[in-house]
């Protein structure tokens, strides 16, 4: 599949990896994310894929990219994203992809203009979520849009806030659609883990607003969350189902108490770890 993405990326009259002829600020303090977790694809592939997607739908890259070097980096096992020496990488409309396809290259982070879209201040940064060691000799790594949150937690800029989540909301449940994750999830300073990573625990927490794939999980499991989540906003589609807990991620503005939603979340981290 990503083959086929290069080679459409390189059709005449079609410029679908805009660059930026600036070097962007960087997302820092509190952080919001978007994470997606791919089953079925290698670490890789699914970086890969997340940028692609973002860059044909408006984002910018900025002129540098970051990623671990050695004889077969692009397949090796790791762990986080600074388990092996960074080197930055200039980059230009031409080159991008060639650098996600060399098999001697890691790409860990990729700064994008409006990727998620709350900040005009600073790029976004996709990267990935750390896994455990366990899991990174046979999972993948949680891909992360990460970007600047701090309007949600600050006094004073309560409709700041409502249209960030808005455009979170808005962003996220498209990018599901249409990547189709076999599960992702809207943390604020939390990451979320791979399936092997989820069976041992790990992520009690990070299931408060999120998406689950029907087609990976059967359309049973995706009946006893709605039911489980009747109070709660839901938005089905073919695709998958969105669930969000928590208001400003929401159109309807719906949220339920936050222990609540917390002791739901550890009961989802458990269905979708015993797939």
């Amino acid at each position: 599949m990503l083959a086929l993405l290069r080679d459409a990326s390189m059709a005449p009259g079609k410029l679908t990896m805009p660059i930026s002829r600036k070097t962007l600020n960087e997302p820092s303090g509190e952080l919001v994310e978007i994470d997606f977790y791919f089953g079925k694809l290698s670490s890789a592939d699914a970086i890969e894929l997340v940028t692609k997607h973002c860059l044909d739908n408006g984002g910018e890259c900025s002129n540098r990219i970051y990623a671990s070097q050695f004889d077969g980096a692009r397949a090796a096992s790791f762990e986080g994203v600074y388990s092996d020496e960074i080197t930055q990488i200039e980059v230009t409309d031409d080159d991008l992809l060639a650098h996600f396809a060399d098999e001697n290259k890691r790409i860990v982070r990729v700064p994008i203009q409006d990727a998620l879209g709350i900040s005009r201040e600073s790029s976004d940064v996709i990267t990935f979520s750390g896994i455990s060691a366990a899991a990174s000799q046979s999972d993948s790594h949680p891909v992360a849009i990460v970007a600047e949150g701090w309007v949600f937690s600050t006094p004073g800029y309560s409709q700041e806030a409502a249209k960030a989540g808005k455009k979170c909301y808005r962003r996220f449940v498209d990018y599901c659609r249409r990547l189709r994750p076999d599960y992702a999830a809207i943390l604020n300073e939390d990451s979320l883990p791979c399936c092997h990573d989820l069976k041992q625990g790990r992520g009690k927490d990070c299931f408060l607003d999120f998406f689950v794939n029907p087609d990976v999980y059967g359309e049973k499991l995706v009946t006893e969350l709605e039911g489980m989540y009747a109070d709660s906003y839901l938005e089905r589609s073919s695709e998958g189902l969105y669930i969000s807990t928590i208001a400003p991620y929401n159109p309807k503005k719906r949220s339920i108490a936050r222990k609540e939603a917390r002791a739901r979340s550890a009961v989802v981290a458990k269905l979708l770890a015993n797939r």
